[in-house]
């Protein structure tokens, strides 16, 4: 798939799409910022670390089905605050 950002800035959105491997297009208005973005891009690799700590926060290893029939899902109780 193609990843569009039409609102890029400083290209952070581009940067992941490059790393992982998509084709991307950014659009902004800012001459400075679309500058910027393409510098990002081309030192994209140095990035590559920072991305890769990012994607593995929020990696999924059970769906919401999963921890349901496990029952996951459930929240502790709240205490009440002043008793």
């Amino acid at each position: 798939g193609v990843v569009i950002d039409p609102f890029c800035g400083t290209g952070s959105t581009l940067v992941a799409a490059k790393l992982l491997g998509k084709d991307y297009i950014g659009i902004d208005i800012s001459k400075e910022y679309v500058d910027y973005a393409l510098k990002r891009l081309e030192n994209a690799e140095k990035e590559k670390l920072r991305v890769l700590k990012e994607i593995n926060l929020h990696h999924v290893e059970l769906t919401f089905k999963k921890r349901k029939e496990l029952g996951l899902t459930k929240r502790p109780k709240r205490k009440e605050v002043g008793k």
